[in-house]
């Protein structure tokens, strides 16, 4: 009976890891199929606006040659996405490590104003920071590069008023949360482009990378009832403590 009740303890684990396993691989296909759409915007430009000067349909060559520019644009655009994506994928196959250790958001925060705030001001954009005494477990460099590339997406969408990055304890002080409201609506964030790359694969790396430090990533929809300034929020779970994750 001992060996019977073995091996079903057994094949149940083999079945949870199996519908791991599966979940994992949708998670992964359906992350390529979203950055792959992604990609197709920048390469599509290229290739039309080369279509524009292969088939003589510029009318001077000063046009022509604005026409590559904007092709040469588009491929850096293209080249800065595809830098983004081998960087998380040595990550996550752990060519790159992950220092991941505690870190002051406070002072993650000061680093963070110190990169937005002339892009922001001249956007006729305040950034307003409101931190608090919060530490937590993630890799400190790309903890700043995903909020760099955050701030930055919500930036290049935004026109007028505040951008808010807060931080504080969440689920009863066990995990660390990190908010960033924006005036924009979701919907208009839907109809923006963002001029170095758009804000949905931003959205799509920091997800990635946040994953990888055993943290998540949400887009919300705020209630105007509730928040009077603020319509959409990216709001960042991270652990307070060492989950046992190894990532070296």
């Amino acid at each position: 009976m001992d060996e019977i009740e073995a091996l079903k303890a057994e094949l149940e684990q083999t079945k949870i890891q199996c519908e791991m396993l599966t979940q994992l691989n949708q998670v992964k296909t359906g992350f390529l199929g979203r950055i792959a759409h992604e990609l197709r915007s920048p390469f599509s430009t290229m290739m039309g606006l080369h279509q524009l000067i292969l088939s003589d349909l510029c009318e001077s060559p000063e046009e022509e040659r604005d026409c590559v520019a904007q092709a040469y644009q588009a491929g850096q655009r293209f080249l800065k996405m595809i830098d983004d994506l081998v960087n998380v994928s040595k990550i996550e196959y752990g060519t790159i490590p992950l220092h991941l250790e505690s870190i002051f958001l406070k002072q993650v925060f000061w680093d963070l104003y110190q990169l937005t705030y002339l892009q922001a001001a001249n956007r006729n954009l305040k950034l307003n920071f409101i931190p608090s005494d919060v530490s937590v477990i993630a890799d400190r460099s790309r903890l700043l590069h995903v909020l760099f590339l955050l701030i930055d997406g919500v930036i290049s969408i935004s026109e007028t008023g505040t951008i808010q990055v807060r931080s504080s304890f969440a689920q009863n002080n066990q995990l660390g949360l990190i908010q960033i409201k924006s005036e924009r609506s979701i919907d208009e964030w839907q109809k923006t482009s963002d001029v170095e790359y758009s804000l949905n694969l931003k959205l799509l790396l920091s997800e990635k990378l946040l994953t990888l430090m055993g943290g998540e990533l949400f887009l919300k929809k705020l209630s105007p009832e509730l928040e009077q300034n603020y319509l959409t929020m990216i709001e960042i779970i991270l652990p307070i403590k060492s989950t046992g994750m190894t990532l070296q």
